[in-house]
Formats: structure tokens, C-alpha cells, sequence
């Protein structure tokens, strides 16, 4: 069976066939095998699923939808990432541990987009704190003064405890392999350097560093040497020579190096995160003995690291500062893979509408307009509006024009124009609008429709060539309320409303015949967050609420289906 194969503990003689009939699976044999059926998600999802799902519907299979959540909506751990962070790669996955004295473990599979909990750390994680693999294991030191150096297999999911490091592991510590053996400084200001003989399980002392390594060093092997930075805010860079055992003084560093950091490299270059509630990130060239800076990180990292991921070539860039999120950055491009963030926190009263090649989006909570270009992947700063938008309301595009309700209980009507980049206040709403008003535009005509809002049932149009409105359309249905989630949308014909504050219904109001008609019920319950789009005869809608759910209503067959969801964001995932 090509898109499931379940895992069952059963055995079929002779020509087995299998049917699957409305989310019912049954084996059967023609020697009378025994059969079993199964009608629960539960007993789907012990199976590896290929291009189905079994989560949309209570003991159904169906295909799955096709498409996937891109760049900068990476699926993140389910805790935050900070003092005594490590990482580390196989090529395969991405190993990550979180630090803060804890002792959880985890991997992180790109392909997938997915993170596995694995066995727990034998010691808890703080300062000093590293990661190296190697002929698959993964060979951790856990600072926060312990001398305790384990190995973790990655085929048995085991951690074995090994011969420990010579002295005690703090601010600086860190691993690195020749493909061989393991190399070791241990950092807490001292000098102190070893060599770990796998074959033996016994460690060496090496020629020690020509000064104090501590807060900011961190080593790395590539060709023969092995690079770090001495840290404990200095600037200095060192590169020990294998084959001679001695240490050599390269090209400084741009900056100085002291916080936890994670150097990392492609097998011909450095890279090193500055850290340090800082965006810098650099490139050491080891060709030609000099520094490079590169693209600023999305936001101030620290207590944190990178790593390089063979399979794509990226680096995955941890943000740390008891924070989730991690990037991808893309060494070619000298750039974070993704939409770049706004340069301010967007929040109730923003909005998103797309005109010409650009998105346009009050912040929310102020009066500032924010302009984004999808090509460039660059925010500009607009005009600043007439009065700071803070309600769950929704604007709409007619013609050069983008035209909002102020909300917050007042009447205000504005237009902004887009080539002039200039804002105008209208003629006020008929009524104070709340939350839940919500502008649409069926994309030619001389009116705007408009629900006020308020968890009212109230329905408005605007004239935009008279800057007039009226209230002889048609209020929304008896007992149907515009509210917290609630919105409207045009397919260029006519008009569709989902309600809000968890009521699941969906309306279609006939511009011709000013009437309402109801469609398939919400499959989500519309409140804060709840957005819809319309776009080739669909409507894509986020369920909002903190939930990660997205679905698609089909316009022509008036049904639903789930798409993909987001990949959630920490423990709410």
C-alpha cells in the first residue's frame, strides 16, 4: 500500500489484500486470515503516514494537502533556549540542547520540520556546556564546574557516561574533532587544552593556550588546525596547529568576543555569532586570514549558537535570550532565508493589504503605516496617520486608495492614497465602530461594504465618488453579530462574512439581490486572530485564537478542507 503502511502485530498467510473503504481499513486473506478493523485516529497514526492524514476527521484517512509553511515559520521547541545552549549536527539532524541547568535533549529533523524528544541529558546544562559528533555519537562536556564528559548514541538513543575531562568546565568550555579524536578547552579562564583518544577512553594534556580562554572561546577544527577566539572581551583569535602542537595568533576579530558562543563551519569557513544581546555575525576566511561581517541577524541574540547543516548548506541560527525561535542563513546569499521581520511589533489594530508588489500594514497600537516589498524583502516607514489604530478592525483596497475604520468606539473613516502617500479623514460611519468592523470591496462599483462591528448585526455601505454612506442594504441575519473575529471578503462579485466570538457561520451576501444566504459552518470558532483572504475562487482562513489551524473554503462545492497548520510557536505548539 503505497500511502500507509501500518505497523500491527499480525500475520497473513498465503495473497493478503487490504481494503480501505471511508476511513475503514480491512485485511483479508483467501485462507481465511483473521481480519481487523480500524476506525480511530489513534490506531492510524501508529503507522507512518505517506501523503495522508488521519487528524482532520475522527477515524478517517484522507490525502493530505499539498503545500508547506516556508521560511520563518519553522516549527520551534516547546521550550526556550538560553545559558548552557549546545548544538550540533550529524548531517541528518540538528541536536540541540537548551541549557539553563535542565537536562532536556532534543533533535531537530529540517525535512520534516520537526523536533524529537530524545533521552535525557545524564547532567544538567549550563555555562561551558558543548557538543561534538563523531562516527555517530555525540560527545558532550555540561559545564557548570563539572569535570563529567558522556557520549550519546544516536542509533540507541543512550547516553554512556566516559573517562571525565582532567579539571572543572565553565564559561568558554568547548569541543571540537579531527574526525579521529576529540579536542577540548575547557574555558574558566585557564589555558588548559586536551586531547580525548576515543580507542582508549583516555585524555591527554596538549601545549596550552598562549593566554586565559574563558566568556567567548570556542573551538573549531577545519584542515589540520583548529581556530577559536580567546574571548573574556578581548578581540584576540588563535589557530593551534595539530601536527606541531602550537598556537599562533591570527587576524583579530572585528569586536570583542565575551558571551557564550557557538563558532561553526562549512569545512572552509568560519562563522561566529557575536552574541551578546547583539545582531553581529561574522565570516572568518581561512584562505586569506581575514574577517568578514555579514547580515545582521533578525534580532539581538545571546546565551545561544549556530550551526551548519551540511544537507542544505544552510546555517541554522539560534536566537537563545530564553527565546524559541531560530533562522536559516544562507552563506551564497549572505542573507536570512525568509521574510525579514517589521521593524516594530505588530499587534491589534494591524492589518496586511496587498496592492502592486507591495504589502501595506499599520503596526497596530500607533499611528504608524508600514510598507513592505516581497521583492526586495525590505520595510519602509509611510505617512504617519491621522490617529493610532488599536481595534480588531479590517481595511480594504478600492482603486489608489486604502480606506480603514479608526475603531476604539468612534466614528472615524479614513482614505490613505497610495501615490501620494498622504492620508485624508472621510465622512464618519453612521455609527461608532468596534471590534469586528470590517471593510469590503467587490473590486469595481462606486460602493464599500462595511459590518460596524460592536457584536452588533449592523451593515453599512459607502459611496466612495459622494463620501456618503447609507443604511438601506440589508443588517446582517437575525442572531448573526459582527465581533471579535469576525470578517469580509469579496471574490469580485459578492461578498463573504464569517462571524466572530466562536460562532461558526459562514454568510454570502448577493450584491444584486441585497440579500443573505447561509453556507457551510465555520470547521473552526472565529475570535482574536481569526483572519480570511480570498483568492481563485477560495478563501483561506487562519483560525486564530492561538490556535495553528488553516483551512480553505471552496467557493463552487461550499465546503471546507484543513490545510497544513502552522507550525506553532514554544509550548503552544
Amino acid at each position: 500500500m503505497t500511502n500507509k503502511q501500518l505497523v500491527q502485530r499480525a500475520v497473513f498467510f498465503l495473497s493478503a489484500a487490504i481494503l480501505i473503504c471511508a476511513g475503514t481499513i480491512v485485511f483479508f486473506s483467501s485462507a481465511a486470515a483473521s481480519t481487523q478493523v480500524i476506525t480511530a485516529q489513534a490506531d492510524w497514526e501508529r503507522g507512518t503516514l505517506e501523503a495522508t492524514e488521519a487528524f482532520t476527521s475522527e477515524g478517517k484517512l484522507k490525502l493530505a494537502p499539498s503545500g508547506s509553511w516556508g521560511a520563518q515559520a519553522w516549527k520551534t521547541p516547546d521550550k526556550p533556549i538560553s545559558i548552557g545552549s549546545a548544538f550540533a549536527s550529524d548531517g541528518e539532524s540538528v541536536y540541540v540542547v537548551r541549557g539553563l541547568g535542565d537536562i532536556t535533549f532534543w533533535k531537530y529533523l529540517p525535512a520534516s520540520d520537526s523536533w524529537v524528544d530524545l533521552q535525557n541529558l545524564p547532567r544538567g546544562a549550563y555555562y561551558g556546556m558543548d557538543l561534538q559528533y563523531l562516527n555517530g555519537s555525540i560527545y558532550a562536556i555540561f559545564g557548570g564546574y563539572q569535570k563529567t564528559f558522556a557520549r550519546y548514541s544516536i542509533e540507541n538513543n543512550t547516553w554512556e557516561m566516559l573517562t571525565n575531562i582532567p579539571d572543572l568546565v565553565f564559561q568558554g568550555g568547548s569541543l571540537t574533532t579531527d574526525g579521529t579524536d576529540i579536542y577540548a578547552i575547557r574555558g574558566y579562564n585557564s589555558q588548559d587544552f586536551y586531547k580525548y583518544t576515543v580507542a582508549t577512553d583516555s585524555w591527554a594534556p596538549l601545549a596550552g593556550a598562549p593566554a586565559t580562554l574563558g566568556a567567548g572561546a570556542d573551538i573549531t577544527y577545519i584542515d589540520g588546525y583548529i581556530y577559536t577566539p580567546r574571548g573574556i572581551n578581548t578581540t584576540t583569535f588563535y589557530r593551534y596547529d595539530l601536527s606541531a602542537n602550537t598556537w599562533t595568533t591570527v587576524a583579530n576579530l572585528p569586536a570583542t568576543m565575551n558571551d557564550d558562543v557557538d563558532v561553526t563551519t562549512d569545512g572552509t569557513n568560519l562563522y561566529v555569532a557575536r552574541q551578546a544581546n547583539t545582531t553581529t555575525f561574522y565570516r572568518y576566511t581561512v584562505a586569506t586570514n581575514t574577517w568578514t561581517a555579514l547580515a545582521n541577524a533578525p534580532y539581538a541574540s545571546r546565551y545561544a549558537g549556530i550551526q551548519y547543516f551540511s544537507q542544505d548548506g544552510l546555517i541554522y541560527f539560534f536566537r537563545g535570550n530564553g527565546d524559541f525561535r531560530f533562522w536559516k542563513y544562507d552563506p551564497e546569499e549572505d542573507a536570512f532565508i525568509g521574510p525579514s521581520e517589521p521593524p516594530g511589533t505588530l499587534t491589534t489594530g494591524s492589518d496586511m493589504i496587498y496592492h502592486d508588489g507591495y504589502i501595506y500594514a499599520p503596526k497596530g497600537g500607533a499611528a504608524t503605516l508600514y510598507r513592505y516589498s516581497p521583492s526586495a524583502n525590505t520595510w519602509e516607514t509611510r505617512a504617519v496617520a491621522p490617529m493610532v489604530f488599536a481595534d480588531d478592525t479590517r481595511g480594504v483596497l478600492a482603486g489608489s486608495y486604502l480606506y480603514f475604520f479608526r475603531g476604539s468606539n468612534t466614528a472615524i473613516f479614513y482614505r490613505y492614497d497610495l501615490v501620494a502617500n498622504s492620508w485624508s479623514t472621510m465622512t464618519n460611519a453612521p455609527g461608532l465602530v468596534r471590534f469586528g468592523g470590517g471593510l469590503a470591496y467587490p473590486g469595481s462599483g462606486d460602493y464599500i461594504y462595511a459590518t460596524r462591528g460592536a457584536t452588533t448585526g449592523d451593515f453599512w455601505r459607502y459611496s466612495i465618488s459622494g463620501n456618503s454612506w447609507d443604511s438601506s442594504v440589508s443588517n446582517l441575519p437575525t442572531g448573526v453579530l459582527a465581533s471579535y473575529g469576525s470578517r469580509i471578503v469579496s471574490d469580485g462579485s459578492d461578498l463573504y462574512f464569517t462571524a466572530g466570538i466562536g460562532i461558526k457561520r459562514m454568510l454570502k451576501y448577493t450584491i444584486a439581490t441585497d440579500t443573505w444566504s447561509e453556507l457551510a459552518e465555520l470547521p473552526f470558532s472565529p475570535y482574536f486572530g481569526t483572519d480570511i483572504s480570498y483568492s481563485n475562487a477560495k478563501i483561506v482562513a487562519l483560525a486564530g485564537y492561538y490556535k495553528k489551524e488553516v483551512y480553505e473554503y471552496s467557493i463552487p462545492d461550499n465546503s471546507w478542507r484543513q490545510l497544513h497548520s502552522l507550525p506553532g510557536f514554544g509550548p503552544g505548539d
